[in-house]
Formats: structure tokens, C-alpha cells, sequence
């Protein structure tokens, strides 16, 4: 269930477009930080069990990244944030997925480049709509098309049932997994886990 950023290793990664979303390596640290505000929420952090807990009012703000206002918060983010390198993590293919309307962070997907497993989160005005299947089919295309591996792969809880959906909708099917996976925050969860062939 690896769901974080990209590695200094990485290959060149070119954005692209699903249906209704960009995916779109983050080009700087306001990118980084808008798309990780998508998981910072009470539910989104239940499930993937991180430690972190930002101040709400500047969640809400990275949330309100836009095209128009882009560069200016860019200018006002916190100086905690401006590090580039605390949002990379090595051997994994990063990418935010951008409502094309006014270029608001829905959320991100990522990729291990050494064994194809993918993970992400949409943000919370972007969740129930279906965008969790393209959330997935754009992980499984960065696996193959991008990272040139065979087969994607996916773990979530068995309790979430929404994630678990969206992957099946997708095109990934259930395979064979460790049945409990340990989360960051040091929770044990029953777990699921899915694969998608390249075809």
C-alpha cells in the first residue's frame, strides 16, 4: 500500500490525460503540497494511517490551489513546506491529478517503479463521482506505459469497499497478497489486494 511521491532514480515521467482529469508530475513544491492536501482529511488519513495531521485551515487552503492563484500561494507557502525534497520519495512515480476546469488538485497517484505497485487518494470535493476508477486506470497506465512493468498492483483495507470498487471498475482483479498490512501510524488492517496485467 505504498501511496507517496517521487525518487531522484525515477524515469523521465510525461504527463497525460484521462477522461476527465490531468495527470501530471508536480513541477514544484505548491504541486507537491496542493496534491498531498487531498489525503490530509480525517477519512482519507483513516485509511492510508498517516501520522501527519496539518492545521485544517491550511489543508483547506492548499485545496483551494487554482490556476488564477497559483503563483501567489505558491509565494505564501509556509516555509515547512518549501522543500522540495521532503515530497520526493525514491522509487515511486508521483503524479497529481488536475481538474482541467481551473486546474484544482483532485488528487494523486502513484507508482513503485520496482514492482508496480500503485496507490492515491482523491481530494474530498472529488470523491463519489466515479474518479476513483480513473484514479486507478491512470496508475495502471504509468506502470505500463511509463514504467514499462508487466503487471500493477494494488492493496487496500478490506473494509473499503469504495477503493476496492474503483479498482475492480478499473480492471484490476483480486489476487494473492500478505492478509494484514501494517499502516504508518502502527495500525494492523485486513487486506486485499488486486492486479492488472499490461496488455
Amino acid at each position: 500500500m505504498r501511496l507517496i511521491g517521487i525518487g531522484r532514480t525515477r524515469p523521465s515521467l510525461q504527463p497525460f490525460h484521462t477522461p476527465r482529469l490531468h495527470a501530471i508530475p508536480p513541477r514544484d513544491v505548491i504541486g507537491y503540497a496542493a496534491a498531498y492536501a487531498g489525503a490530509w482529511d480525517p477519512d482519507a488519513l483513516s485509511w492510508l494511517g498517516w501520522p501527519e495531521r496539518p492545521q485544517a485551515e491550511l489543508v483547506h487552503w492548499l485545496l483551494d490551489v487554482t490556476d488564477l492563484n497559483r503563483d501567489q500561494r505558491s509565494r505564501e507557502l509556509p516555509a515547512s513546506f518549501r522543500t522540495v525534497r521532503q515530497w520526493r520519495r525514491k522509487n515511486s512515480a508521483f503524479f497529481a491529478l488536475i481538474d482541467p476546469a481551473d486546474g484544482r488538485c483532485a488528487g494523486a497517484v502513484s507508482v513503485d517503479t520496482r514492482n508496480g505497485e500503485v496507490g492515491g487518494w482523491l481530494a474530498p470535493g472529488f470523491r463519489g463521482s466515479g474518479l476513483g476508477t480513473e484514479l486507478f486506470r491512470a496508475g495502471a497506465r504509468i506502470a505500463h506505459d511509463q514504467l514499462r512493468l508487466p503487471t500493477a498492483r494494488a492493496g487496500t483495507q478490506r473494509t473499503n469497499a469504495p477503493c476496492r470498487r474503483a479498482l475492480q471498475a478499473a480492471g484490476f482483479t483480486p489476487t494473492d497478497g500478505p492478509a494484514h498490512h501494517t499502516l504508518p501510524d502502527g495500525r494492523t488492517v485486513e487486506a486485499r489486494w488486486y492486479a492488472h496485467q499490461a496488455r
